[in-house]
């Protein structure tokens, strides 16, 4: 097998399990909570650094929000065991770039392992996700190019991998859905605020040296999470989230 081959193996084989593997990251997360101390000393300096790490987090899954709301049918999907795509996405967002939802996922990532304020993990997580994206983004080209060819090879030749270029921007071919962007990317926002409420329990608690219940993250986690229920219960029980071609 070559290496070309290999790394393709690799990356179909990351993107079949690219929902669970990142999970691991919070493993190597442990040690940078148990060791943390609030900045100055000061836990609303902390708070304050925490609502940062999630204004960039949340922009990952805003970014994620817009791209999935203005793509066609069996395209970006979060299909697992293959590759998808019964049409190239080549305006809107993919104009600019050509991984929206990667670099979606790495601004979602990357400000969650900001909240603990350790460059160690911070640059653990980049390099990870890094190398981890590379090989899923060399799978899934190398399946667009002998599905669409030419076509795939001329818009891979002018957009950019990973950076925006807006500069080469054209508008999306359908309208933004915000139904069926609800549809699709709820269960991310619910994980996003699950995942901080969390990080933010054990930082407090091996702060403070004693169980803590961040009230206030609390809520937003309780409003998250009923949030989470109504959506899911359209989702799956009604037809109010489904759009015709999407």
């Amino acid at each position: 097998m070559t290496l070309q081959n290999q790394l393709e193996y690799s990356g179909r084989w990351l993107f079949r399990w690219r929902s669970f593997l990142p999970l691991i990251v919070l493993a190597a997360a442990i040690p940078a909570l148990i060791d943390h101390r609030f900045p100055a000393g000061s836990h609303a300096l902390q708070e304050w650094w925490n609502v940062l790490c999630l204004t960039v987090a949340l922009s990952g899954q805003l970014l994620r929000f817009y791209t999935v709301g203005q793509v066609p049918r069996r395209t970006s999907g979060r299909n697992r065991r293959e590759q998808v795509a019964e049409s190239l996405n080549t305006t809107g967002i993919y104009s600019a770039v050509r991984n929206p939802l990667y670099l979606g996922n790495c601004l979602i990532w990357l400000g969650l392992a900001a909240v603990p304020q350790s460059l160690a993990l911070w640059l653990i997580v980049a390099l990870l996700f890094w190398l981890y994206h590379e090989r899923i983004i060399l799978a899934e080209e190398a399946f667009l190019e002998r599905r669409f060819g030419e076509e795939f090879r001329q818009w891979a030749a002018v957009t950019p991998v990973f950076l925006p270029r807006f500069s080469r921007w054209r508008a999306a071919v359908l309208p933004f859905s915000f139904r069926h962007a609800l549809g699709r990317e709820y269960l991310g926002a619910f994980a996003i605020i699950s995942a901080f409420t969390t990080v933010e329990m054990l930082m407090d608690s091996a702060v403070l040296g004693r169980f803590v219940f961040p009230v206030g993250w609390l809520i937003a986690w309780l409003l998250s999470l009923v949030a989470f229920l109504v959506i899911r219960i359209l989702r799956k029980k009604t037809r109010v989230l489904q759009v015709e071609g999407r």
